[in-house]
């Protein structure tokens, strides 16, 4: 079966199945996946800028080594440490200290 017609026949039953950036993506209220069955996703700046403010949470599978993770997008003009609250300061610093 094509993903053409297994996105069609999730359509057809109510699902809100939508195409962006090649990828499909099904919507279910504020939170938004990656379809089918969380298919890996490469992420670009024309996906990421449409899927930002449209849902509240997009959980996308993309090709990574390392499992059980959450990969989070941080849009900024500076990354540094100091701006962030200190419990998120410490735990960057656990994590690099870490790899």
């Amino acid at each position: 079966m094509k993903i053409s017609e297994f996105v069609n026949i999730h359509q057809n039953a109510g699902y809100k199945v939508h195409l962006k950036g090649g990828k499909y993506f099904l919507s279910r209220g504020m939170i938004n996946y990656s379809f089918p069955q969380l298919s890996i996703a490469f992420l670009n700046r024309e996906l990421v800028n449409y899927l930002k403010w449209r849902y509240l949470i997009t959980v996308v599978k993309t090709d990574y080594r390392i499992r059980n993770t959450y990969e989070y997008i941080l849009d900024t003009d500076s990354y540094d440490i100091d701006e962030f609250r200190k419990r998120t300061r410490t735990t960057v610093r656990k994590s690099i200290k870490h790899c």
